[in-house]
Parts: C-alpha cells; structure tokens; sequence
C-alpha cells in the first residue's frame, strides 16, 4: 500500500486516499452505533449470569429483551451501517419470549427453551 521512499511516511495519492476513506467510514459507523449504546447499554454489554440474574429478578424481560435485540439488528443491519451480519430472525421471537415470561412468572423459573 505504500510506496517505498526515502521518508517513513510517504503516501501515494490512492493510498492516502484509501486510509482517508476508511477512517472516513470507521467513524461514521461509531456514530450510527452511539445513540444505541447509551440507550441500553446496560443490557447490550451484560454477561450471560447478569443477563439470568435480570430475568430472575424481573429488572429485563425475555419480550423487552429481545424487542431491544430485533431493534439492534434492525439498526446496524438492515439500516444504518448495514452490516449484514444477521442472516436470519426467527418470525416467532417475540411469541417465544412472551411464552417464557409466563412461564417465569408461573413457576419463577423458565425451561431450557431457546428463542433463536
């Protein structure tokens, strides 16, 4: 990507303008990602032990959970950045999780089920 020179640091025209590109892009996409960060960051960084441990105590719901989640890859994947990396939504995911919310009210504890 460089040319040799002299100077550590010579860039061509095409290189300098790649790395302005994608810098350019790196931090546009950063930008897309922020209001989301601070709007459920709590939930978006949690561990699989806080994410149990807030269902159990009733601070998260499977339903909000996964709302939060849809609205995520919603976000960055089909708008936004479009990064694409989601290949598929499971159309039942919210019906799932409305199901399993009973089910930890009704006996304080869920089956194994997976939403996914």
């Amino acid at each position: 990507m460089f040319r040799e020179a002299t100077s550590p640091c010579v860039f061509d025209r095409r290189s300098f303008l790649a790395a302005g590109g994608a810098a350019l892009a790196g931090g546009v996409m950063l930008q897309a990602a922020k209001p989301l960060a601070s709007a459920s960051s709590s939930l978006e960084e949690a561990t699989l032990d806080q994410l149990q441990a807030g269902l159990a105590s009733g601070r998260w719901t499977s339903q909000g959970m996964v709302s939060k989640y849809l609205a995520r890859i919603r976000s960055l994947d089909q708008s936004g950045p479009m990064l694409r990396s989601v290949l598929e939504i499971n159309p039942d995911a919210l019906a799932l999780a409305a199901a399993l919310d009973v089910e930890r009210r009704k006996t304080r504890t869920t089956s194994t089920r997976r939403i996914a």
